[in-house]
């Protein structure tokens, strides 16, 4: 039996594994078939019109004047002249561009047949290029056709400069040759790399020139090339083997690094400054550091002493202690004893309290005879004065009287 349940054990082992294993494989097949139809589903897409004309070199002319469309007159543009050299050097640029495309990815040759020359006369070209003064209107591109030759006409307005960077000028202007060249607009406003895409979105004032992105020039190479149209407007996207960027020239690159490498250097710079800066800081740190060991060492034996000491003084705070509770014990003692004198003092009290009250009330009686033998004293002297007064009185009168006899008599005998 036990035989038997390891033998199923094992059967229902293996039974999920082959379970497992169909459904690895179920989902591996599922995962082939659909991602690389997702995958093309979110590539980037791009809008894509007929060419203005698929025979190289592209004929090109530019008006020699400004054009006010609302008046339906030339006039003197003050930006003519720089605005023609912007859109010449983005002809020359679209060139180093396809150069970088096609180094990078070379099954896309045929771009390089994409060439422009100058024509003098309207009726010769392909693209035309105009400065326009007109109200309420952007830079924009237009065309005189579709399926058979045309030509495509790129309108940029006059005071773009003064309002613009240049950087931004730029931009608008090769967005707008791109329009000529039979490109529409892109349905995403960045590459994967977070720049923006130049047939989509120019950031305003920009310092900084936007390029064609690979999508941009897969859609050129799809429309001269590749694709065959049924309608006049339609779309391609970007092949999953090319990544999404922003495609800029090998010299500007290098320009880029050699400021770069202009910048690193200057921060080198910089960055020996500080070296020497902070070895300076290092020396003075290195004395003070030396400084504070002495310190330190100062602090160390004062420290042992002051260990010492506090030795000492845990020793005297045992004896104090030893102190403290003798002194408890004593001063308990102390109110025991205190107690019993407060209750001796108490009973003292109240006896000398009932002897005043008695003495009190003796001195109160005392007051009243002395008050009655004071007013009896004060009653027999003044009897004693009054006749002490009469006294004088009767004696005053008994002298007048002999002293007037004696008188009398002396004048009845003539005694002088």
């Amino acid at each position: 039996m036990a035989i038997l349940g390891v033998h199923l054990r094992k059967g229902m082992v293996r039974a999920m594994h082959r379970r497992i294993l169909a459904l690895t494989l179920t989902v591996l097949i599922i995962s082939t078939i659909l991602l690389p139809v997702y995958g093309r589903e979110n590539r980037p897409v791009i809008d894509i019109t007929p060419p203005p004309s698929r025979k190289f070199p592209l004929r090109v002319y530019v008006y020699p004047k400004a054009y006010d469309v609302d008046n339906d007159e030339v006039f003197t543009c003050p930006y003519q002249d720089r605005l023609v050299a912007i859109f010449y050097d983005v002809l020359r640029s679209f060139r180093k561009v396809v150069l970088r495309f096609v180094d990078e990815y070379p099954e896309y040759s045929r771009l390089l047949e994409i060439t422009f020359v100058n024509v003098s006369s309207l009726d010769q070209a392909d693209i035309a290029f105009r400065v326009i003064r007109q109200k309420n209107v952007n830079p924009y591109t237009d065309f005189t056709g579709a399926w058979t030759p045309y030509r495509s006409r790129i309108n940029i307005l006059c005071d773009l400069l003064s309002e613009e960077s240049e950087e931004e000028v730029w931009s608008v202007v090769f967005h707008e040759l791109l329009h000529a060249l039979g490109l529409g607009h892109a349905r995403q406003q960045f590459t994967d790399q977070g720049h923006p895409e130049l047939m989509l979105y120019i950031p305003s004032r920009t310092r900084e020139r936007i390029w064609p992105s690979t999508l941009d020039l897969y859609g050129l190479y799809e429309l001269y090339f590749h694709h065959k149209f049924e309608e006049v407007y339609e779309n391609t996207s970007l092949p999953p083997n090319i990544p999404y960027k922003m495609v800029i020239p090998y010299d500007v690159e290098i320009q880029r690094l050699e400021e770069e490498n202009k910048w690193l250097w200057e921060k080198l710079k910089d960055a020996n400054d500080l070296i020497s800066y902070f070895r300076n800081e290092s020396d003075k740190l290195r004395l003070e550091n030396e400084r504070l060991r002495e310190v330190v060492q100062d602090l160390d034996i004062k420290i042992q002493f002051m260990q010492q000491v506090l030795d000492r003084c845990q020793k005297d705070r045992e004896r104090l202690d030893e102190r403290v509770y003798e002194l408890e014990d004593k001063l308990k003692a102390c109110h025991d004893l205190g107690m019993e004198l407060a209750r001796k003092c108490n009973e003292t009290i109240k006896d000398l309290v009932s002897r005043y009250n008695s003495l009190n009330k003796n001195y109160s009686l005392c007051l009243n005879y002395l008050k009655q033998y004071r007013e009896a004293y004060e009653e027999a002297l003044e009897e004693t004065q009054f006749r002490y007064k009469m006294l004088i009185y009767l004696e005053t009168g008994i002298a007048m009287a002999i002293i007037l006899a004696i008188y009398v008599y002396a004048r009845k005998h003539g005694i002088s």
